[in-house]
């Protein structure tokens, strides 16, 4: 009862997310597939089961396949263009998952790189071999520690307030 308490709360704070999640069902029952604005596709032919959760599982999929599809691709693309442009011995690229993406960079060139990740994280520049002009503000977040999974965190507004190491 309280957790649809809060969930009603939600949507009527917030009504287009509904919306959108109608949409997003409607599409997937009728295309048995999702696309992200990148054009990665999903096929969901679950969401024709006649058993509730499997069929649930599948719309819930059709619902955030396409956002997170496009923030994975948008990691990627990032990937793509700093791979090239930090110097072996300043960092490199170690990981990522989803859409973050683990730097580790020399102590004493840290802040330069970490400016040049977020701009670029920020506005890829293959967005534009996709035509894509994203219908919101890309704000990337970093964190910064000398330990994987700690840190302080910070976007390109904090940036020059952070004090590391």
């Amino acid at each position: 009862e309280e957790g649809k308490r809060h969930r009603d709360g939600f949507f009527a704070l917030f009504p287009e997310i509904l919306r959108y999640h109608d949409r997003r069902i409607k599409e997937v029952k009728k295309k048995l597939k999702v696309e992200s604005p990148t054009g990665r596709v999903r096929h969901l032919v679950n969401v024709l089961s006649t058993v509730g959760y499997i069929r649930a599982g599948a719309e819930r999929q059709a619902i955030n396949s396409p956002p997170q599809g496009l923030g994975a691709d948008l990691a990627l693309m990032g990937i793509v263009e700093m791979t090239p442009q930090i110097p072996k011995e300043e960092g490199l690229i170690v990981g990522d998952i989803h859409d973050a993406v683990l730097f580790e960079l020399r102590q004493d060139v840290w802040k330069k790189w970490a400016k040049k990740i977020l701009t670029t994280m920020e506005h890829p520049v293959l967005l534009d071999t996709f035509q894509l002009e994203p219908p919101i503000r890309l704000i990337a977040e970093g964190k910064v520690s000398q330990y994987w999974g700690e840190g302080e965190e910070f976007t390109l507004e904090t940036l020059d307030t952070i004090k590391f190491p």
